[in-house]
């Protein structure tokens, strides 16, 4: 198997992964989504809780909960992810679990590297540009998710109307990527 050691998205150095600086495992798990097919009862059932959690982003908007935003965005965006690595290792004996966004994140650039090719999957420029919108995200999430309450040398500066304000642009950044994830994964899955 091709050297997984610090893999990049895009061949070149990618900061979400320079700070994650882990390897990108051995896929393990044999069958780890169910598979897509028109009219299945997956599909019906992910359907649902696809409009469920868009339902609930709205209603958390109109509520000021963005951490609930942010929170949801990051789920809709890992299983795209997650759902995308599959689809492009479905034959294969083994195939990646995702436990988190970055781990999502990272499986998805190396099974698009390295198994999308041949399916007829470029690293154009809208590849790119979901590499950039889901980094953005996952630097913001991160930062407003495990920091807003914590005070550091390197943030005792950062007020509360700074820090909320940063978590608005997180919210708008998590719907933005999480619409285009889902756009441009739809545009390239065949059921």
């Amino acid at each position: 198997m091709e050297d997984r050691k610090n893999m990049s998205i895009d061949q070149e150095p990618h900061p979400l992964h320079e700070r994650l600086n882990t390897e990108i495992a051995e896929p393990t798990y044999k069958a780890v989504r169910k598979s897509g097919s028109a009219g299945s009862a997956q599909n019906t059932l992910r359907a649902e809780l696809y409009s469920d959690a868009w339902d609930r982003i709205k209603n958390a908007e109109e509520s000021n909960c963005l951490f609930e935003v942010v929170t949801l965005c990051d789920m809709l965006t890992t299983d795209r992810l997650e759902a995308f690595t599959q689809y492009l290792m479905f034959d294969e004996d083994k195939q990646f679990v995702t436990d988190s966004i970055g781990e999502a994140f990272k499986n998805f650039g190396w099974a698009v590297k390295h198994r999308g090719k041949g399916q007829g999957i470029a690293l154009d420029a809208e590849y790119k540009q979901l590499n950039k919108l889901v980094s953005e995200f996952v630097s913001l999430r991160n930062r407003v998710v495990h920091g807003h309450l914590i005070v550091r040398n390197d943030t005792e500066s950062t007020n509360l109307k700074e820090r909320i304000l940063l978590l608005e642009e997180a919210a708008i950044k998590g719907k933005v990527a999480a619409r285009f994830v889902d756009g441009w994964t739809n545009k390239r899955t065949k059921i």
